[in-house]
């Protein structure tokens, strides 16, 4: 039988994995309408905490779980729309998520996919451009 969760309005994209370093797969969840990110922590296998939010400003279409920073710590990578930024949230390890880094990518961006593009071992990220003014891929080497 299914449980609800309660989380923010309308919820875009949904990302499991360990946020705070306790083994158990968290729930990222991102909202494009309370303009923010909902976590919910693990309690025990399939069990899962209160909310709780991340504002990002503006609304995230995408969340994704990553170690972006390549420091053993799962970071939290969001891509907002309208303006289009790669929003990068990086964890500390505790479920806190202290320090950020904005990109601005271009109009209408709104996935993100995370893997080595350049075969480096290191995280890289595209995103799809929103068709304006021009089509394309931004694509971000890791640093």
């Amino acid at each position: 039988m299914p449980k609800l969760y309660p989380c923010n309005v309308a919820m875009w994209s949904i990302r499991a994995g360990d946020l705070n370093g306790d083994g158990l797969p968290d729930l990222a969840v991102g909202s494009i309408i309370t303009n923010g990110i909902s976590l919910l922590f693990a309690t025990g296998p399939g069990t899962f905490g209160p909310l709780v939010s991340i504002s990002t400003i503006t609304p995230p279409r995408t969340v994704e779980i990553a170690d972006i920073n390549a420091d053993g710590i799962a970071d939290l990578i969001a891509m907002k729309f309208m303006p289009s930024e790669a929003l990068i949230l990086y964890g500390d390890g505790t479920g806190s998520f202290p320090e950020f880094q904005e990109y601005a990518i271009d109009y209408g961006a709104s996935q993100v996919t995370i893997g080595d593009l350049n075969g480096d071992g290191l995280p890289d990220l595209a995103a799809p451009d929103g068709g304006y003014p021009v089509n394309g891929v931004w694509v971000m080497m890791h640093q």
